[in-house]
């Protein structure tokens, strides 16, 4: 990266940074101190139970924490070392929120964290994935996820309006 493109994106995480603590265009006034202190979000008091489970190789330590994510009541983090399934978990929570009738935004510091969860996702036809990326960087992309970019679903609407 060049060092203008370096600086355009402190002067960006500045600006995010304002505005999360100043409360500005933020959708829960308590993201900032969640974020920079997650022992303020509230516990969930009880986990939430789970009939079927999409990925049936899921270790107890990571059902453990797809039962949080569905029971939390203020924000959920997942956070870990490399290799431990940090993906998978986020994956099949998605499945699970999904499979309840809500929807879902996930997002991450580097647009290859979302490719990988997003391509650990099946085919499943009650999933609506709007994926959003710059077009100039499309050839970096999957081609099972190039249907799911912004545009993409675009032009789709243009062409079969009545299917979405």
């Amino acid at each position: 990266m060049s060092v203008l493109g370096e600086l355009a994106q402190i002067n960006r995480q500045k600006r995010v940074y304002k505005d999360l603590v100043s409360n500005k265009n933020c959708a829960n006034p308590y993201l900032a101190d969640f974020l920079f202190d997650i022992s303020r979000a509230r516990q969930p008091q009880t986990l939430e139970s789970i009939d079927t489970w999409f990925n049936t190789n899921l270790n107890k330590k990571q059902r453990l924490a797809v039962q949080k994510m569905l029971g939390a009541i203020d924000i959920a983090l997942v956070q870990g070392p490399p290799g431990t399934g940090k993906t998978t978990v986020i994956a099949e929570a998605i499945l699970q929120f999904v499979q309840r009738g809500q929807s879902v935004l996930l997002s991450s510091q580097s647009h290859e964290a979302i490719d990988n969860a997003l391509e650990r996702l099946p085919n499943h036809l009650s999933l609506k994935v709007i994926r959003l990326k710059k077009t100039s960087n499309e050839s970096k992309i999957a081609p099972m996820l190039k249907k799911m970019l912004l545009g993409a679903i675009t032009v789709l609407q243009k062409v079969m309006p009545k299917k979405f």
